[in-house]
């Protein structure tokens, strides 16, 4: 009786033995891995980083916008202003803007240069000097109006905050 037991030969051994990782291999598949744990994190850092510069940017861009919701209000409410007292100037003819009094459209004529609304700041500031008496606050305002399609925002702001301050000065003068 002859009964055949399965032995193990060399070549069952070699086979047994590739099925198990050889060292170099496993090193490598770790630090493979490692890498790829890294680059996710490093992924997730970034875009971590880009939502939070996003949420600032947001804040950023609504707190501008209610800023020049503001100024648009301010602008309206002097033009209102204008509008109210123009019946009641007795400097009817008093140099209009070519472009018009009323012309609260301005066409993109904004700009943002310093020197250019300066020079235009000053321009005003020396026009307000030469009418400074109560009837002439509707000259002053035309010529803010006027003075408004040139300049950027924040120079106009500052002449409505010019135009205010002169209108006070006014009214604490006693009438002629």
């Amino acid at each position: 009786m002859c009964s055949f037991l399965p032995v193990k030969s060399n070549a069952s051994r070699s086979k047994g033995e590739a099925r198990q990782p050889r060292p170099r291999v496993t090193k490598r598949r770790e630090k493979n891995r490692d890498a790829a744990r890294k680059s996710r994190r490093k992924q997730t850092e970034r875009a971590d980083e880009l939502h939070e510069e996003l949420q600032h940017l947001e804040q950023s861009n609504s707190a501008l916008q209610k800023e020049i919701a503001a100024l648009k209000k301010d602008l309206r409410l002097y033009e209102k202003a204008l509008e109210r007292h123009q019946p009641h100037c007795r400097l009817k003819d008093c140099g209009s803007s070519p472009a018009g009094p009323f012309n609260s459209r301005r066409g993109g004529g904004h700009t943002s240069s310093p020197v250019h609304g300066s020079v235009i700041l000053e321009d005003f500031a020396s026009k307000v000097a030469k009418l400074n008496d109560r009837d002439s606050c509707g000259c002053i305002m035309r010529t803010l109006l006027f003075v408004s399609q040139r300049v950027s925002w924040t120079c106009l702001h500052r002449l409505l905050l010019l135009l205010l301050l002169l209108f006070i000065s006014m009214l604490q003068k006693p009438a002629l």
